[in-house]
This record gives structure tokens, C-alpha cells and sequence, in this order.
């Protein structure tokens, strides 16, 4: 089990010196909700593959920031896929589709369902 989730920027980016802000936006509705730059590294992966209780799987990006989204619902630490952190729902601004979670801890970082999001062209 995690007991400390290390959020940090790619190394990768880091290096290269990445300065694109290409949007990522709400494949509903094309709102823009983060972009490529903000993709960071939650306990080693970019990517996560999760189940919830009810059986759905989730395959999801994370991201630092993600201002195109916004917050419904309770926070909760129950069933969480961090250890020592919350989780909220994330919808999209635009529209309301769900598309991932905020998760705290103190820092903060969204998963964002990966089928949910297109690069703006």
C-alpha cells in the first residue's frame, strides 16, 4: 500500500525543457480543461488503471492542474485509490461530464479519465 504519494513534474519535461501549453479539452463538449504540461508523476506513473467499487474500471492521467474543471459533491476518503488522501468528483466546467477526481492531501492533484479528454487541433 501507498503511504506517501509523490507528486512531481516529468523528469522527461523537466529535461526537455517543455514549454507547450497544448489544451486538453472535454471530448463532450471541447471545453478546455488542462493541457499537456500540467501531466505529472503520482507514485512513480503517469497513468493509472483503477476499479471502484462498483466493478467500473478507470483508466486515468494526472495532472497538477486542471482549471477547466470544476469540484461536485462530497470529499471523501473512503475507497480511495491514494492512501492519505481525499477524493472528489471532477466534472467539466462546460458541460458536467465526469471526468475524473481531485484527490488532497495537502497538495492536490487530478485523475482524468483518459477516453474523456482530446487535444484541441
Amino acid at each position: 500500500p501507498l503511504n506517501k504519494v509523490q507528486v512531481k513534474k516529468s523528469t522527461r519535461e523537466k529535461k526537455a525543457g517543455i514549454k507547450e501549453k497544448s489544451a486538453l479539452i472535454c471530448n463532450a463538449c471541447g471545453h478546455a480543461i488542462t493541457t499537456n504540461s500540467d501531466r505529472i508523476s503520482v507514485a512513480g506513473q503517469h497513468v493509472h488503471t483503477r476499479i471502484n467499487p462498483s466493478g467500473f474500471e478507470y483508466t486515468f492521467d494526472c495532472f497538477q492542474e486542471a482549471p477547466g474543471c470544476r469540484q461536485v459533491g462530497a470529499t471523501s476518503f473512503e475507497h480511495t485509490w491514494f492512501a492519505g488522501h481525499s477524493w472528489q468528483i471532477a466534472v467539466c466546467a462546460g458541460c458536467g461530464e465526469h471526468l475524473g477526481w481531485l484527490f488532497r492531501d495537502g497538495n492536490i492533484f487530478y485523475g482524468l479519465i483518459k477516453d474523456r479528454l482530446v487535444e484541441r487541433q
